[in-house]
């Protein structure tokens, strides 16, 4: 019954896209098989690399390897940042806009590539609980004071906010 589920056609594909990793086979390290390599280039207060314009070859790759031009929707793209509230009541997350700038912009190239991209969806409207960072990991466009529950609005809200009025990217120069 599951395998005659699980092989019908899919409708679409749903692809979650934060950071990119380097890894090599291992069968020393336990469950996984898989050793982490360091990463060149920028990375997050976390650690993670910062590499936005990897969602292009992850988007090209369904229809490069297998042929396949189904219908994508990028389902949580996004990154975290130290974001906090500064004196006058603004979170200036710069980091979080020129991160979500540069995956729209490799999202667009995709498209003109001829890959049937269909929507962009960003992690995450609010800060949340992550399960392998709890509370400490902000990945919203919207701060929460967990304390009071508070919202606010971050730059990277407005800054979304104005991409969807003019439906579309500030043209770089």
């Amino acid at each position: 019954c599951d395998l005659e589920i699980i092989s019908r056609p899919l409708d679409f594909l749903g692809l979650n896209y934060y950071v990119r990793e380097l890894v090599r086979a291992d069968r020393r390290v336990p469950l996984i098989g898989l050793q982490r390599l360091p990463m060149p280039g920028r990375t997050n207060y976390r650690g993670d690399t910062l590499y936005p314009e990897g969602i292009e070859e992850i988007l090209c790759r369904p229809l490069q390897e297998y042929g396949s031009n189904l219908p994508i929707f990028c389902t949580e793209v996004g990154n975290a940042f130290n974001d906090y509230v500064d004196p006058t009541g603004r979170v200036r997350d710069g980091g979080r806009i020129a991160y979500l700038d540069a995956a729209f912009r490799a999202i667009h190239r995709v498209i003109d590539r001829g890959v049937d991209v269909r929507g962009i969806f960003v992690w995450t409207l609010l800060d949340d609980f992550e399960w392998d960072a709890g509370f400490s990991a902000r990945y919203g466009i919207t701060f929460v004071d967990y304390a009071t529950q508070r919202r606010i609005p971050k730059d990277s809200a407005f800054w979304l906010r104005d991409v969807a009025a003019r439906n579309g990217l500030v043209q770089m120069s």
